[in-house]
């Protein structure tokens, strides 16, 4: 029997019913950890109205128009909302940008 040493051994490893039920149990408690609670949650509109906000009357973003859009959010109001999201808001107005 050869032995396997280092990653390769654990890949191998998961590739086994009981290795797949052990990385089941671990992904499916962990999602569990960090979303459980939204199971509570209301349903309702968060975000989606940033979209119609940045796309504008012209229906439309530029790349270009992206840093006077990001003027608009809470980067161009450092510390007065509770909450700052700097990579959320350029990434959903280069989402909008690229649709």
């Amino acid at each position: 029997m050869t032995r396997v040493s280092g990653s390769t051994g654990r890949i191998r490893a998961l590739r086994t019913p009981a290795g797949f039920a052990l990385l089941a149990a671990v992904s499916f408690t962990t999602v569990f950890a960090f979303f459980g609670q939204l199971r509570h949650a209301r349903l309702g509109l968060i975000d989606d109205h940033e979209i119609l906000r940045f796309l504008g009357s012209d229906h439309r973003l530029l790349l270009w128009e992206i840093p006077s859009v990001l003027g608009t959010t809470e980067l161009a109001n450092w510390g007065e909302d509770g909450r700052f999201r700097p990579a959320y808001y350029f990434l959903r107005a280069v989402e909008v940008a690229l649709r």
